[in-house]
């Protein structure tokens, strides 16, 4: 794009509330452009309005001028982030204690074991090579490249960046499966002397066909994420059009990112498919090849999908090695479907495999907890693809399963309320409440329409949902799988108490507006409030909305004092 479309696009930002501060081109005459909101600042500072990006070219041309408009930001990623990133992952359970000198003990013991991760996960991220797409590797050398230009004195290094981008995989791919770790690590963390947490919980839904106001198709995400004490500062809407990769075009897209951050917490492109990613704790994992997975695959199927259907067969097709739940909506065919991953595999995996034996054979006359291999066969649900089943929107549940929960209930001491298996109802009725069987259980399916989609982060397919019925995930997720259940039930009575409200009042669907406010349920202000407990300022993640009639995208993020932002993306393309 030539220098001279460079007042067609500062209209483009107006429109949308942004202010250009400054661009740069390349030798190739490819243009980038970062702008700041007229209104939107970050915490409340005058002095730190919010920034969003324009960028084109090869792969490599758009790291290049990201890295020249945003080094110091980028510098904050690779160094702040990545640190808080790995400390935030690694959460200590010391005995209560007012002795400094324990404390202090301690500390160090989490420092070590913090720099070993860090250490492992450089190592881990390089020979993860392979499986990332080149034209990706092109781009974090033009970031590097592009900060070395704006800074000869740049922390900011290429090893840095890929653990940036591509850590979280192979962390997740390793404690997914305990014994791809260290000896060192397996040590630690069997003593009790650590736990691991997952990074982040997130929530998803696609609102079409009646459920969106005025023929609308609302695509809304809760991003929960450690923030490393960087994120709220740094996140930004990235507007990319990039050149074609070996004669194969690639869709202009937006992603809710940071710089530095090559993938997308949530992108959309200009054919109005939008995408977003939740953690889905399960032992089908590889930790000796953690492949392509997660924010990265998100912004590989935004730029590869014209449609829902093409943007899941990315997924499949993609070396994946840790498992991930994503959701696809389609604003042009009015279609949206939960892609539940796992490992890549050329054949088939055997879910039935994982779970424990003594839940899967007959004891003593007793009937099985688990439904068995022939059961499964007569029960198929969905198919599965190198380690993918989808649930689209007409996706099928079936009860039979539900049948096994009470069996697993008595057998891990728990028990479901009255109502528990309803499309409205609740297993755990708050967010405290423990009454889940680890994951143990079949998931009811919520969506009783075929214009509503909505994910969490567990498995609802039951022949995956096997994949996480391993002790070591109970032990380490358990209480994960509490809190997912619960929120996916609340996301989805909230979603049906808006369109039974607006029935009642002659309307059709939830409007932009109130689907902001369900995306809020866990907020100070929010539903829940309580949720994250009192006196809480920074949001963990980001909240997105996209409107995929208009093609619009809003988002809020840093504190929940800010404003929502926005971008239309076909202004800019």
């Amino acid at each position: 794009m030539p220098l001279s479309d460079l007042p067609r696009l500062t209209a483009a930002f107006a429109v949308d509330g942004w202010n250009v501060r400054s661009h740069a081109t390349t030798g190739a005459d490819k243009l980038g452009i970062v702008a700041e909101h007229r209104c939107a600042v970050i915490n409340e500072d005058p002095l730190k309005p919010k920034t969003a990006y324009f960028l084109e070219g090869l792969h490599y041309d758009m790291g290049y001028l990201l890295g020249i408009l945003a080094e110091p930001v980028i510098a904050r990623m690779t160094t702040g982030f990545v640190h808080g990133m790995i400390w935030d992952l690694i959460v200590w359970h010391p005995r209560p204690s007012d002795d400094p000198a324990e404390l202090e003990i301690v500390r160090r013991i989490k420092d070590t074991l913090g720099g070993t991760i860090g250490d492992l996960m450089k190592a881990g991220c390089r020979a993860m090579k392979p499986d990332i797409p080149s034209e990706y590797l092109d781009e974090l050398r033009g970031i590097r490249e592009g900060c070395v230009a704006a800074n000869a004195a740049t922390e900011v290094t290429f090893d840095d960046l890929l653990v940036l981008n591509f850590g979280i995989d192979w962390f997740m791919a390793n404690v997914y499966t305990l014994f791809g770790l260290t000896r060192k690590l397996r040590r630690a963390v069997r003593r009790g002397l650590a736990g691991i947490q997952p990074p982040g919980a997130c929530n998803g839904f696609a609102l079409f066909n009646g459920a969106a106001a005025n023929g609308g198709f609302l695509f809304g995400r809760d991003f929960m994420f450690p923030t490393g004490g960087v994120f709220e500062d740094t996140a930004c809407l990235i507007i990319q059009k990039p050149d074609p990769v070996s004669g194969e075009e690639r869709r202009p897209f937006v992603s809710l990112t940071a710089p530095g951050l090559i993938g997308s917490i949530v992108g959309m492109n200009d054919r109005h498919v939008a995408i977003g990613v939740d953690i889905a704790p399960a032992a089908a994992a590889d930790p000796k090849r953690p492949g392509f997975n997660s924010l990265p695959l998100n912004r590989y199927t935004v730029e590869k999908g014209d449609s829902a259907a093409r943007a899941a067969d990315v997924i499949v097709g993609a070396r994946r090695g840790v498992p991930w739940i994503y959701i696809i909506a389609d604003g042009t065919n009015d279609r949206a479907c939960v892609v539940e991953a796992t490992r890549y595999d050329d054949a088939n995996i055997d879910y039935w495999k994982f779970p424990p034996c003594s839940l899967k054979r007959r004891c003593f006359g007793r009937r099985r907890y688990l439904p068995s291999r022939r059961f499964l066969r007569d029960h198929k649900t969905a198919d599965q693809r190198h380690g993918v089943m989808i649930r689209w929107e007409n996706y099928a549940y079936d009860p039979a399963y539900l049948d096994f929960n009470k069996r697993l209930c008595r057998r891990f001491h728990r028990s479901f309320p009255g109502g528990a298996d309803d499309k409205d109802g609740f297993i755990n009725e708050t967010y405290a409440d423990g009454n889940c069987p680890y994951w143990y259980y079949f998931a009811p399916q919520r969506e009783a329409k075929d214009n509503v989609v909505l994910t969490t982060n567990h498995f609802v397919i039951p022949e995956i949902r096997y994949a996480s019925m391993t002790p070591w995930i109970a032990l380490l997720f358990g209480k994960l799988a509490q809190d997912s259940q619960w929120r996916y039930d609340a996301l989805n009575k909230l979603i049906l108490d808006g369109l039974e409200t607006a029935r009642l009042a002659g309307r059709t669907g939830i409007d932009p507006q109130e689907a902001r406010e369900i995306l809020r349920f866990l907020d100070p202000t929010g539903t829940y409030g309580d949720y994250y407990g009192a006196g809480k300022e920074v949001i963990e993640g980001a909240q997105s909305l996209c409107d995929l009639k208009a093609g619009t995208i809003e988002s809020r993020y840093g504190y929940y004092v800010d404003r929502w932002v926005k971008l239309t993306l076909g202004n800019y393309i």
